[in-house]
């Protein structure tokens, strides 16, 4: 607050730079520690011994994330730590002020004289401030936040956005018009198809402008590639396929022949049709049954289920836990909990909402995430998990006390395949298992009952 009110800054003021960057990282030095491990430790575990921890992390953070983006220190401090250390509070705001910040300075043509020891040459400063927008919106995106992170893609595309702009742009579609079909605004599905192309068409010029002397140091990677090209999975053929595909499953026929006829797509509403589609879809994507024995799992919705199916798996040494949520919901509406064998359904706001469902949580899935005797495994799961402590509980303490048996499978994937550090689950899952995941039901109501 000081420097702001007096308006000291790294170009005004570039003595200051490297005082602020010691001081940031002194405040933070617990959670930028923990940024680098593949363990995820609670808030609460960092600081045991103060009782409003908390609280007093909160503050901390806030303080130091403010003075960076007013001060600037980014000779000697990289952003990108101090965004994931904003997005674990949820400071999105913040994140990206921090963002602004660190690239507004690497590219100030003010040339400003640095005090102190530099780490990140002006290059190397632009590089960091790109890999800190892209790491924020990537995460707002394995969020499922698809309209924060379309938002920010767009808002900061000249700074790190581009390379996420047309997938974040493509994943609002999808969840917009999961939406809409569900509440019968069908108008609405070809303003999301037209969003999608501008964006496409945005990229593609201008990296044609990039190839003819710009000067842009983003990055698409295979992903991203893919999506601009003419291929199947390009992002306006998947677009089109989602709207009538969503169209069909709501016995909206009419308005799916339409549209097919609108963008020139062969539709034909007929059992033989739909089966041979679905087949392709089974071909190309990862199932159920290549990995798991058995049907899919009921939904859990009453203590003593949970209990029982909790029982079957107790044993296994490694389980895998997914969450899954809708964007304008808190907390999470459905956790997938996985054994060596078998997959349980937990809905959480069914249980969380009695005292009964809560003490069969914490007993079960609650006991093991907190153990040192197992290994449980998320990928990328921090917003997982942050949605699982923000689900409603009717009881006094949670259900989810503590995450130390959690690692991020992301990060070990990355380690030892650097290739994969930017790659989605989907692709990650192509590469080690031969297929992609479909994430088009990533977009579903997973509030809605049953």
């Amino acid at each position: 607050h000081f420097a702001k009110a007096f308006k000291i800054n790294h170009e005004q003021d570039p003595q200051y730079s490297e005082l602020a960057a010691n001081a940031i990282r002194y405040s933070l030095r617990h959670d930028l520690e923990d940024s680098t491990s593949t363990t995820l430790v609670d808030p609460a575990e960092i600081m045991s011994t103060i009782a409003n921890a908390e609280e007093m992390k909160k503050q901390r953070v806030s303080s130091a994330l403010a003075l960076a983006s007013q001060m600037g220190p980014w000779p000697m401090l990289s952003p990108v730590p101090l965004i994931d250390i904003a997005i674990e509070l949820d400071y999105w705001h913040t994140a990206e002020q921090v963002c602004v910040s660190s690239y507004k300075a690497a590219t100030s043509k003010v040339e400003v004289p640095i005090v102190g020891a530099i780490q990140f040459n002006k290059e190397e400063r632009l590089e960091e401030a790109i890999k800190a927008t892209e790491a924020l919106i990537y995460t707002a995106m394995d969020a499922r936040l698809f309209r924060l992170a379309d938002n920010m893609a767009t808002k900061l595309y000249e700074q790190g956005g581009q390379s996420k702009y047309v997938e974040a742009r493509l994943y609002h579609a999808f969840d917009t018009i999961t939406k809409v079909v569900h509440k019968r605004q069908l108008p609405i599905i070809e303003r999301q198809v037209d969003r999608v192309d501008k964006s496409v068409e945005k990229v593609k010029s201008d990296l044609a402008k990039d190839e003819g002397g710009g000067n842009n140091k983003q990055v698409l990677d295979e992903t991203q590639v893919l999506l601009l090209s003419d291929e199947t999975d390009s992002a306006r053929k998947q677009i089109r396929r989602f709207a009538l595909n969503k169209l069909t499953e709501a016995g909206e026929a009419a308005a799916a022949h339409r549209l097919a006829a609108i963008y020139d797509m062969e539709y034909v509403y007929d059992e033989k049709t739909i089966l041979e589609a679905a087949a392709e879809r089974r071909r190309r994507y990862l199932q159920w049954e290549e990995c798991l024995n058995g049907g899919i799992p009921n939904v859990l919705s009453e203590p003593q289920e949970l209990r029982i199916a909790f029982d079957r798996i107790r044993n296994d040494a490694v389980f895998g836990i997914d969450a899954e949520w809708d964007e304008e919901t808190t907390g999470a509406g459905l956790f997938q909990f996985s054994g060596r064998n078998e997959v349980l359904l937990i809905d959480i706001p069914a249980l969380s909402s009695t005292e009964e469902g809560v003490k069969a949580l914490s007993e079960t899935v609650g006991a093991l995430m907190n153990s040192s005797e197992a290994t449980v495994v998320g990928f990328s799961p921090r917003q997982d998990l942050s949605r699982l402590r923000a689900s409603k509980c009717v009881s006094n303490d949670h259900w989810l006390s503590g995450t130390r048996a959690v690692v991020d499978a992301q990060r070990i994937a990355g380690e030892k395949e650097p290739k994969l550090r930017k790659l989605g689950l989907a692709r990650v899952c192509q590469h080690y298992l031969g297929k992609p995941l479909d994430k088009a039901e990533q977009c579903s109501m997973w509030s809605s009952r049953p």
